[in-house]
């Protein structure tokens, strides 16, 4: 839906979701940060990890498995006006796919 508005209301969409996403990254990790200081069952939450690099590079095997599905995800050129990464879709498909593999498997 955003894609249909003017290329100027969509970047000011794109940039508003971009502020609010990092002051409430910033809020949850300080919240985050004084519960495992203050509460010991709160450290139990570190035995999620695995599971989550497990997910991570599950999804980043998928970059290769289902190629085309991730691909026609892949915002197109000029997207939100200022998505002009060089290279194509699949390009980015695939660095991401590995990065997504090692960062999961680093987890």
């Amino acid at each position: 839906r955003v894609n249909t508005m003017p290329v100027p209301l969509q970047v000011l969409v794109v940039f508003g979701i971009s502020v609010m996403l990092y002051f409430g990254t910033s809020v949850l990790s300080n919240l985050l940060d004084s519960g495992t200081n203050r509460y010991k069952w709160f450290q139990y939450w570190r035995y999620t990890w695995p599971l989550m690099g497990l997910l991570y590079a599950f999804v980043g095997v998928t970059h290769f498995t289902k190629k085309e599905d991730t691909c026609n995800i892949y915002p197109s050129r000029g997207t939100w006006g200022f998505w002009y990464l060089p290279g194509g879709a699949k390009l980015h498909v695939y660095w991401t796919g590995v990065v997504e593999i090692v960062f999961g498997l680093g987890l």
